[in-house]
C-alpha cells in the first residue's frame, strides 16, 4: 500500500472509509477532510490494492476514481457487488 492511513486510536469505533485514488493531492485532501469530521480513513493508491485490502477488512463506504488505470473504481465495485 502506498498510503494507508489509518488513525489508531478508536478507529474501530468510528465508521469505515477507504479512499482509492492514484492522484496524492486528493488522497490527501480527503484523508484530512473526512479524519477532521471523525471517520476513519484508509488511503490506497489502486483498485488493486484494494481489492486485496478487502479480503481481510470491510470500510462502511469506498470512495474510489473510476479512471484509474490499473484496476480503476468500477472494477473495484464489481468486485465488492
Amino acid at each position: 500500500m502506498d498510503t494507508e492511513r489509518t488513525p489508531e486510536n478508536g478507529s474501530e469505533l468510528r465508521q469505515r472509509i477507504l479512499v482509492v485514488s492514484g492522484d496524492p493531492e486528493l488522497r490527501e485532501h480527503l484523508y484530512d477532510l473526512l479524519t477532521r469530521h471523525g471517520y476513519a480513513v484508509t488511503t490506497i493508491t489502486s483498485g488493486q490494492v484494494g481489492l486485496e485490502l478487502l479480503k481481510h477488512w470491510r470500510p462502511h463506504l469506498i470512495l474510489a476514481n473510476s479512471l484509474n488505470h490499473q484496476c480503476g473504481g468500477m472494477a473495484l465495485a464489481d468486485h465488492v457487488r
